[in-house]
């Protein structure tokens, strides 16, 4: 969900908008390109994401307040909508 909310909030700055044949990575990549996010906390939050999907355990609450934290530096790093 957190990675979710970061997609949106790029979805609204020029030229980062996510597409729908990209991965995290490639979101990633093209949000620090157009320098809507700086690489720290964003490529905690797709790693954490990326874990949440592929990995075969569960990932549990410290995983989630990681992630609310890490979101929450994202969006502090985003540029404000124009």
């Amino acid at each position: 969900a957190c990675y979710v909310a970061m997609e949106r909030e790029l979805a609204r700055v020029p030229g980062a908008a996510p597409q729908d044949f990209d991965t995290a990575s490639e979101v990633l990549a093209r949000a620090v390109e157009q320098h809507a996010l700086r690489p720290g906390a964003a490529t905690q939050l797709v790693h954490l994401f990326e874990e949440a999907r592929f990995s075969p355990h569960v990932m549990d609450e410290g995983h989630r307040a990681t992630a609310v934290d890490v979101l929450n530096q994202v969006l502090a790093e985003m540029p404000s909508p124009a």
